[in-house]
């Protein structure tokens, strides 16, 4: 079967609580003085969890065997809510300038920004929940106003927000929403134990982030 993206969310009530984060992969190598070369050998961290911990009661394996198998292992990926960065707000995303089509549309790609002392990292959001999202605009008086949802559309596969050329020209327009990740499991083997008491065990369920 051939790798493909099922629009489907993996079960919140087992994401939620599962151990993991963003994992960057760098080469480092050390010279015979000690000193060190780093290099990142990836433009971008990818999101590695694990589930196996948080399946507690039989409607939830079974839930779960369920979307292991329309899954097919690692064969498919889903929508994965990553609970500890699921949301962005007020993330500049572009100005109103000319129209970039004959259907007086613009083009604007969601990403949420990360800042530390000054510095930023852009992140670029692809799966975006289209009912979150919220556009406003900026004018030059720094006042913000909300557009009206008939004004845009959400591609919810790629993250492009379609803006309706009615808006005034050279306003700053900010979008806040709630996302998830692309996803796919990491296993391709259940390995499931039915312990005393009805209670279930699955220790090892890794879910990896894809592009």
């Amino acid at each position: 079967m051939n790798t493909n993206f099922l629009n489907i969310r993996f079960p919140d009530d087992i994401a939620f609580g599962a151990i993991g984060g963003p994992v960057f992969n760098t080469t480092i190598i050390r010279n015979n003085a000690n000193i060190e070369n780093r290099f990142t050998t990836a433009l971008k961290p990818m999101i590695h969890y694990n589930v196996g911990h948080n399946i507690k009661t039989e409607k939830q394996m079974s839930e779960l065997l369920a979307f292991f198998r329309i899954c097919h292992g690692k064969a498919n990926a889903f929508r994965f809510r990553d609970w500890l960065d699921y949301s962005a707000k007020k993330q500049f995303i572009g100005n109103i300038d000319l129209p970039v089509d004959d259907q007086g549309l613009y083009y604007l790609q969601l990403n949420k920004v990360y800042n530390f002392c000054g510095i930023n990292y852009n992140r670029i959001i692809t799966k975006p929940i289209a009912s979150t999202v919220v556009l406003e605009i900026c004018n030059q008086e720094g006042f913000y106003e909300t557009v009206d949802k008939e004004m845009f559309e959400v591609n919810e596969l790629t993250g492009i927000v379609s803006v309706k050329a009615l808006l005034p020209l050279k306003s700053r327009i900010f979008a806040s929403f709630e996302f998830d990740i692309k996803a796919r499991f990491d296993t391709d083997a259940v390995k499931c134990q039915i312990n005393e008491g009805n209670t279930y065990t699955w220790n090892d369920i890794p879910i990896v982030e894809i592009v």
